[in-house]
């Protein structure tokens, strides 16, 4: 099962292929697309993926999954994995080279063997709004591979499993980094509340597929919202009230307040601004202010960096 999607607008620039140098995962877009659109078929992870061996004197990893019969097998192992990670960068917002980079690697440095991460790029309705960027299904945990695999060339897997989890995150992490550093400033609006009730959806059908699975949910934005029911931007600057139960009552009734229950949720880059300073009591009541949004939305909390989380990624 690939993330079930409902309303976001997919782009066929989903990124999934992986060189390494002993499988070559590929993708193929147009049956992915199909799983991602279809919430009501069950779709395993790895029912679209291909394993094509690259140079390589053993047998033939194409040939052992074959008499292995290897995609009945691994989706009965693999068909809910024990995390899911969905990012979230808001392309509103010029973040800088060396920004990018340390919350790519800080990201990359978290995932676990079995992760399924996905990348999703927003903005708002006059700009691409919410598009996949990518979707990628980590290197299962070596255990699970040897009680799921029942093959005689197990060996062949296991012998290079950690190199091959190592090459998947170092590609991952330049993927994440370029796409951090890409942005469109000059979008008008940055519509985050938006966002977040359309991925809640995503999120509920997760859980009702995979109950068992954790979800970590990461922002990368400055979370200065300018959408159609609430903006922090007044006169030219930045202008967050000290009382902001107006603009939580306002966000119930226009029923943008997200169902995020039991999700970890972690933002990154809070308060951001390329060239200068965000005012201190500004950056207290922004942070003070989506605390106190996403407690309504019963997530947990995990970290909040402004702009950098200067703690590990759970």
């Amino acid at each position: 099962m690939f993330f079930p999607v409902k309303k976001i607008k997919l782009v066929k620039t989903l990124v999934v292929s992986l060189i390494i140098p002993l499988f070559l995962f590929s993708c193929d877009v147009e049956e992915t697309l199909n799983s991602l659109t279809n919430t009501k078929k069950r779709t395993c992870f790895f029912s679209s993926f291909d394993f094509t061996p690259i140079d390589s004197p053993k047998p033939s990893i194409a040939e052992v999954f074959r008499e292995s019969n290897w995609k009945e097998e691994i989706c009965k192992c693999f068909s809910c994995p024990s995390r899911f990670v969905i990012i979230l960068v808001d392309k509103t917002v010029s973040f800088s080279s060396s920004f990018s980079l340390k919350v790519a690697t800080q990201i990359t440095n978290s995932i676990n063997p079995g992760d399924v991460v996905e990348v999703i790029n927003f903005s708002s309705y006059k700009g691409s709004y919410t598009n996949v960027y990518s979707q990628m299904f980590f290197e299962p945990p070596l255990d699970k591979l040897e009680d799921c695999i029942k093959i005689k060339h197990l060996y062949f897997i296991k012998e290079h499993h950690l190199t091959r989890f190592i090459k998947q995150k170092n590609f991952f992490k330049e993927l994440l980094k370029e796409d951090i550093e890409k942005n469109s400033p000059s979008i008008p609006k940055t519509q985050i509340l938006l966002t977040l009730a359309e991925i809640s959806e995503i999120i509920n059908d997760i859980k009702n597929e995979c109950s068992n699975s954790r979800i970590v949910l990461i922002i990368i934005s400055d979370m200065l919202e300018n959408g159609d029911a609430i903006s922090f931007y007044s006169k030219g600057g930045i202008y967050i009230p000290a009382n902001f139960q107006p603009l939580l009552d306002r966000i119930k009734k226009e029923k943008l307040l997200a169902n995020l229950k039991d999700v970890d949720v972690y933002i990154l880059g809070l308060g951001y601004l390329k060239n200068k300073t965000i005012p201190e009591k500004q950056l207290i009541r922004l942070k003070a202010f989506w605390k106190s949004y996403f407690e309504n939305t019963q997530a947990d909390i995990a970290g909040i960096g402004a702009p950098l989380y200067p703690f590990s990624i759970k």
